[in-house]
């Protein structure tokens, strides 16, 4: 059998492909490639052969077609889709060139499928509404399963600390929330703090005072998705190194990243002692996306909140339409 595995980005398909390769193996069987292991003039045949799957992100299906309707025709394969409500995002986002080349590419894709699996930790109503879709167009069987023992594996509790709506409040939230983060830090050297801070900019800040405040830059870890080098669209060595090796978190004192880290990494080894949620660009992200990009830290579930409305576009249209 083959399977082909849908992720969202690079950095995540990595892992997730390590992650099964490490399992097949074991099991002496054929490890998955990955899209970016493919060379050029690769032979087809070869592959469907010589691995047990492709693991591919939704923006570059379009780049390997050719490969993907080869798979579809000359072999059985599974289909999946890891983080469904990212990939329905992405589908029609701004890194994915061709988003009806793409849709074509996943509606013969499920149509042509032995199993189609769809997972995700928080399944709104429109994966729920994907699913039908999709098995009406194809004439597929429609059945939704939902593995309800793991439901709410990682309980969030939400403190809100601080809210505030006119412009004239930011820099002051700014600095209460830049005061806690120091303060737990400085109360004990081995104290660590995770920050979820959607707006790379005031990530970027956050990092700058911490540094200035006298918190070494190499116990701190900023994931805006700005750390980029000139001809990739990951993170540079530094940040990327933290993701291929876990235990590297250990050492951390600061984590601080925003939706470039939505879901598809799992943090388990490292218990930060505070946790920080900063609200302030909700127009970009809505509930669900900061629910996934939270459950990244998997070890933590208490985390206190900190929001500028002003910014907040889907609380100023609730307040608006009341």
């Amino acid at each position: 059998g083959f399977v082909i595995i849908i992720s969202n980005r690079i950095l995540y398909g990595t892992e997730y492909a390590a992650k099964i390769n490490k399992h097949l193996i074991s099991k002496n069987k054929n490890p998955v490639i990955k899209y970016l292991d493919l060379e050029k003039g690769h032979n087809k045949n070869a592959i469907i052969n010589k691995y047990s799957g492709l693991v591919i992100s939704i923006e570059s299906l379009k780049k390997h077609e050719d490969l993907i309707k080869y798979i579809i025709k000359k072999t059985k394969y599974i289909f999946l889709l890891d983080e469904i409500e990212t990939i329905l995002k992405n589908i029609t986002g701004s890194t994915n060139k061709d988003h009806l080349g793409c849709c074509d590419l996943i509606y013969k894709l499920w149509e042509s499928s032995k199993t189609n699996v769809i997972l995700d930790a928080y399944l709104s109503y429109k994966s729920v509404g994907f699913i039908k879709l999709m098995n009406e167009l194809t004439n597929r069987k429609d059945n939704i399963y939902i593995h309800q023992n793991d439901y709410n594996k990682y309980p969030k509790i939400f403190n809100i600390k601080y809210y505030v709506k006119k412009r004239l409040q930011i820099s002051s939230l700014e600095s209460l929330y830049n005061r806690d983060i120091l303060r737990c830090l400085k109360e004990d050297d081995k104290n660590s703090v995770v920050i979820f801070c959607e707006e790379a900019g005031k990530a970027e800040n956050i990092t700058e005072y911490l540094i200035k405040s006298g918190i070494c830059e190499d116990e701190i870890l900023c994931n805006t998705g700005r750390q980029k080098t000139f001809n990739t669209v990951e993170e540079n060595d530094r940040n990327e190194e933290y993701f291929k090796n876990k235990d590297k978190f250990k050492t951390l004192r600061v984590w601080i990243y925003n939706s470039s880290i939505l879901n598809g990494i799992s943090i388990e080894n490292k218990e930060f002692t505070k946790c920080f949620i900063i609200i302030s660009n909700m127009g970009l992200i809505g509930g669900n996306d900061i629910l996934n990009a939270i459950a990244r830290s998997r070890l933590n579930n208490t985390w206190d909140v900190y929001i500028i409305e002003y910014k907040c576009k889907y609380l100023l249209y609730k307040e608006n339409n009341d």
